[in-house]
């Protein structure tokens, strides 16, 4: 390209125009930049484009360029034909695999202290993932029509793995200073509706989720609330593995300001298919919680902690209780009881029984009785820190209590372990001494 001086002394005009191939500027590629700009007196006019593939954007018009007038007039027009919105991949770390095409076109007209937008956007063919989530979302069709005083999101729908969410919506407008662009805020308070139904939103190894549910998100980019309620479908929780966890710095929850400000209070059920799994347990569970996260004391908190507080009681439907390499049946009606404590460490009760074979020595010719005895298993205390105890019973029993006798405990493992009560086998121990 080239640059040319046109016109009379006094009254010049600068004329650049130039393309640029294989254009780089940060993260962002494109196969051509383009330009076709004029500047004279107090005016650049002219037309900026890209073209990505086989998609173009372009912004056209005329600004006024004397900073110290506010009455300066800005008259512009972005325009997007089938962008390519993979442009968009490592500008944020937390979100990837970003694809689809963005068309339409946006007007921003008035004074420099007070522009205002028009115009629409759609985007299609949409997908991201949230590594951090192991999820994202395709088939994302959005459409947001733009006014001076709102953004309105008439159309979002997105499919997951399983499942979709859509949403709909405001965002209000608060004014765009030119001259204030990187001091005053552009987005005001949020009202957005989504629903979720069947949604896979979380795969990662501690968290397997599928949710039903409706929620809105209010408050503002800087301090967004969300409130609902969501059903868990099915999900699988290992708990014991967050609890012992460090710290993730590439969380979401620390990583991206949206969700690090997130407040909530979400109401969270389970009818069925909720499995709290980890090496000792297995337990499917049912209840309502209480999820709340209230960041007004947020510099308090731990490293560890992200602020979220649980509240209500999950009841146990069945699953296995492992504990001396054998497997024990959970009783329903077992309890997770969440108390809102900084970390989310359940109070725990919960019984597991089986039934064991006993041999009993019936003379000297090494011959025995065999009966069987259930045997329960009680576990109280925190979900990190069990404490285990052992009671001959039906878990079903109402007089089953816990025993913490250490006689009676080491009697009762020894049929666990053996087969047999400690006195017996110190008894066949001794006839071995015997013999030899």
């Amino acid at each position: 390209g080239g640059v040319s001086i046109e016109g009379q002394v006094g009254s010049l005009k600068t004329v650049a125009a130039f393309k640029v191939g294989g254009a780089r500027i940060g993260s962002f590629c494109a196969d051509t930049v383009h330009c076709d700009v004029s500047y004279q007196g107090d005016h650049v006019s002219g037309k900026l484009g890209v073209e990505i593939s086989t998609g173009t954007a372009y912004l056209e018009g005329n600004v006024g360029t004397d900073t110290s007038d506010p009455e300066r007039e800005i008259d512009l027009r972005f325009v997007s034909e089938a962008l390519p919105l993979r442009a968009l991949n490592d500008i944020w770390p937390q979100i990837t695999e970003i694809d689809g095409e963005l068309s339409g076109q946006v007007w921003m007209t008035g004074p420099a202290r007070a522009v205002e937008m028009n115009g629409d956007l759609v985007a299609s063919s949409g997908e991201f993932q949230i590594p951090s989530l192991k999820r994202g979302l395709k088939k994302v069709t959005l459409e947001v029509d733009i006014s001076p005083v709102a953004l309105t999101f008439s159309q979002f729908d997105g499919e997951g793995l399983a499942g979709a969410l859509t949403a709909t919506g405001t965002i209000d407008l608060l004014g765009f200073n030119v001259d204030r662009v990187t001091q005053d805020p552009l987005f005001g308070p949020l009202n957005l509706d989504m629903i979720a139904t069947g949604l896979d939103a979380s795969g990662t190894e501690d968290i397997k989720a599928i949710i039903d549910g409706t929620v809105k998100l209010t408050g503002t980019l800087d301090q967004p609330s969300l409130a609902g309620t969501l059903a868990l479908q099915k999900a699988e929780i290992r708990l014991l593995s967050m609890l012992e966890a460090p710290p993730d710095p590439e969380s979401i929850w620390r990583a991206i300001p949206f969700f690090r400000n997130l407040e909530c209070e979400l109401q969270v059920s389970a009818d069925r298919q909720l499995w709290v799994r980890d090496e000792a347990v297995n337990v499917e569970l049912s209840g309502d919680l209480d999820v709340l996260r209230a960041l007004d004391g947020k510099e308090d908190l731990r490293q560890e902690e992200l602020g979220f507080r649980f509240f209500g009681t999950m009841n146990s439907l069945r699953g296995t209780y492992r504990f001396q390499n054998r497997t024990f049946r959970v009783w329903r009606d077992g309890e997770l009881r969440f108390l809102g404590d900084r970390v989310a460490d359940p109070e725990i009760d919960l019984r597991a029984w089986s039934r064991f074979p006993i041999l009993t020595p019936t003379g000297t010719d090494g011959t025995s009785d065999r009966t069987d005895i259930d045997m329960t298993i009680m576990v109280l205390g925190s979900f990190a820190r069990p404490v285990v105890s052992l009671v001959e019973g039906h878990p079903g029993d109402a007089n089953l209590v816990a025993n913490s006798d250490e006689a009676s405990q080491a009697e009762l493992l020894s049929y666990i372990l053996f087969g047999r009560s400690a006195d017996q086998l110190i008894a066949a121990l001794a006839a071995l001494v015997d013999r030899a």
